[in-house]
C-alpha cells in the first residue's frame, strides 16, 4: 500500500494515450492489463467471501445454531439469476410492517374525515378558522376604514391647504394693490407738496410786492395827510380869524378863546397819538373834550347867531373825522346821545352810546358794531360783542 490517500494500481505508473493513439489503434495500455485486472477482481471477492463466512460463524452462536430460523429480514438476499424467478411467489410481511400499513391506512381515512370536516379536529380547526377569518375581516375593515378615515382627512388637509394658498393669494394681491395705491397716494402727496410749496413762493413774492404796494401807499396817505393837516389847519386859522372879528364878546374876553384853541390843538394831537397807536382806551377823554369843546364853543359863541354855532360843531366833526379817519354823525335816540363811525374804505362801522341809568351814577358808553365789512373773517371776538366802558 503506498502512503497517502491513493493506492497504487497493480499496472503501475499511469500512462496516458494522445487522441491521435487512440484513432489510430496504438495506445500505452498494456496488453495483459484486463487479465491482471480480473486477478485483481478475485482476490477482492475471495477476501469479502471470507469476512462474510467468519460473521456467519460468528452469529450462530447460542441458540441460533440449534433452532432455525428463517427471518427474511436477517436472510441477505442471494443473487438469482433472471430465469431462476418464481413470479407466483408471495412474500409475507413482518408485524412491523403490517402496523405501519395499518398506520398508514388509518392517517389516510382520518385525512379523508378531515378533509370532509368529520372530525372533532377538523370542527375546531373549521371554528378556529372561520374566528381567524372573522377576525382578519374585522381587521380588514378596520385598515378600510382606517385608511378612509386617513384619505379624508388627507382630502380636509388638502382642502384646508387649497384654502390657505387662495387666501394667502388673496392676501397678497390686497398688499400689492395697498402698496399700490400707497405708492399714488405718496405720488399725489409729494405733488400736492411741490404744488403748495410753488403757490406758497408765489404768496410769497404776491406778498411782498403787495407789502411794497402797502408801503408806498402808506408813503402817499402820509403826504396826503400832511398835505390835508396843513389844509385844515389854514381853514382853522382862518375860520379863527373869522369868528374872532365877527364874535361879540360880551361876557367871554380875547384870552378865553385863545385857552380854548390851544386846548382843542392839544387835544387834536392826543387823538392822533391814539389814532398812531391803534387803541380807543381814552374815549371818555374825547367825550370830555367834546363836551369841553361844546362849552367853550357856547361860551365862545354866547351871543353869536345859530350859523356860527353850526359852524363850530361842523369844524369839531371834520377835526375828529381827519384824527380817526372815519365818518362820524351823531343824533339822539331814546334820550340817548349816539355817535355813529364808518369807515368808507372797508366798511366798517360802530355805534357808541352814551347810557346813564340814574342821575347820580357815573354814564357809561357802550359799543355797538354795525358792520364789519372786510374785516369780517380777521375781525376778533370783542368786536362782535357788545362791551361797556
Amino acid at each position: 500500500m503506498g502512503r497517502g490517500k491513493y493506492k497504487s494500481k497493480p499496472t503501475g505508473r499511469r500512462q496516458f494515450s494522445t487522441p491521435e493513439d487512440l484513432l489510430a489503434g496504438t495506445s500505452n495500455r498494456p496488453r495483459t492489463f484486463k487479465q491482471k485486472e480480473a486477478e485483481h477482481v478475485e482476490e477482492e471477492s475471495e477476501e469479502v467471501s471470507g469476512e462474510e463466512s467468519e460473521e456467519e460463524t460468528s452469529k450462530k452462536k447460542g441458540t441460533q445454531g440449534i433452532i432455525e430460523i428463517e427471518n427474511p429480514n436477517l436472510v441477505k438476499p442471494k443473487s438469482v439469476k433472471a430465469r431462476d424467478v418464481d413470479v407466483g411467489k408471495t412474500t409475507e410481511l413482518s408485524r412491523r410492517e403490517r402496523e405501519e400499513l395499518e398506520k398508514q391506512r388509518a392517517h389516510e381515512r382520518y385525512m379523508r374525515l378531515q378533509e370532509q370536516g368529520k372530525t372533532e379536529q377538523a370542527r375546531k380547526d373549521l371554528e378556529r378558522l372561520a374566528l381567524i377569518r372573522q377576525q382578519r375581516a374585522e381587521a380588514a375593515k378596520k385598515r378600510e376604514e382606517e385608511k378612509a378615515a386617513k384619505e379624508q382627512k388627507k382630502a380636509e388637509a388638502r382642502k384646508y391647504y387649497n384654502s390657505l394658498v387662495l387666501r394667502k393669494a388673496h392676501l397678497t394681491k390686497k398688499l400689492s394693490d395697498l402698496d399700490h395705491l400707497n405708492d399714488q397716494q405718496q405720488l399725489k402727496s409729494i405733488n400736492c407738496l411741490s404744488a403748495a410749496e410753488e403757490v406758497i413762493e408765489h404768496l410769497k413774492t404776491e406778498k411782498e410786492e403787495l407789502l411794497g404796494q402797502v408801503n408806498d401807499l402808506r408813503t402817499e396817505l402820509a403826504s396826503l395827510r400832511l398835505q390835508k393837516t396843513d389844509i385844515q389847519r389854514t381853514v382853522r386859522d382862518f375860520w379863527w380869524r373869522k369868528t374872532i372879528k365877527e364874535a361879540r364878546f360880551d361876557d367871554v374876553s380875547y384870552s378865553s378863546v385863545v385857552n380854548a384853541n390851544a386846548a382843542l390843538s392839544e387835544e387834536v394831537e392826543k387823538l392822533q397819538q391814539l389814532r398812531h397807536e391803534g387803541t380807543f382806551r381814552d374815549f371818555n377823554n374825547n367825550s370830555r373834550i367834546m363836551t369841553v369843546d361844546d362849552h367853550t364853543g357856547a361860551n365862545v359863541q354866547s351871543g353869536t347867531d345859530l350859523q356860527d354855532s353850526g359852524r363850530g360843531d361842523w369844524l369839531i366833526q371834520v377835526l375828529f373825522e381827519y384824527a380817526l379817519g372815519m365818518k362820524l354823525s351823531t343824533y339822539n335816540q331814546t334820550g340817548r346821545i349816539c355817535l355813529s363811525a364808518l369807515h368808507q374804505s372797508s366798511g366798517y362801522s360802530l355805534r357808541l352810546s352814551w347810557i346813564s341809568k340814574s342821575p347820580e351814577e357815573e354814564a357809561e358808553l357802550m359799543y355797538h358794531t354795525l358792520s364789519l365789512g372786510t374785516f369780517e373773517r380777521v375781525a376778533p371776538e370783542w368786536m362782535r360783542e357788545d362791551p361797556m366802558f
